[in-house]
């Protein structure tokens, strides 16, 4: 998934199977780069965050059934938030040479006086 300059809200809808109790199925959450450790949910199922930095994250949720028995692997999802073209290395390295051209030509004008 990928949020582009100005998309900066997510909401990540989830849920798990169970067919003994399913209102009793418990969730936890994370996105890795972000939150320093599990979300726990409960019985929601949606995750929402906001203003994200420009980064890589993979969201990760497990569930436990009524038995409270915890999933080992549960599921994940790779979230790409993309920066705004004037934070990308592309572009400051376009704004560096610039001004080394402009200080050399600067430098230029003014020696050949």
């Amino acid at each position: 998934m990928r949020l582009l300059p100005g998309q900066d809200n997510l909401e990540i809808n989830y849920t798990g199977l169970s067919f003994i109790k399913p209102e009793q199925v418990k969730f936890k959450y994370r996105l890795s780069g972000w939150d320093s450790d599990w979300v726990n949910a409960g019985a929601r199922r949606t995750a929402d965050y906001s203003n994200l930095p420009p980064g890589e994250y993979e969201f990760q949720v497990i569930a436990a059934n009524s038995d409270a028995v915890w999933s080992h692997t549960g599921a994940k999802l790779r979230v790409t938030v993309v920066p705004p073209f004037y934070l990308t290395w592309w572009f400051r390295g376009l704004i560096v040479t610039s001004l080394l051209g402009l200080v050399g030509d600067g430098h230029q004008l003014f020696s050949n006086d």
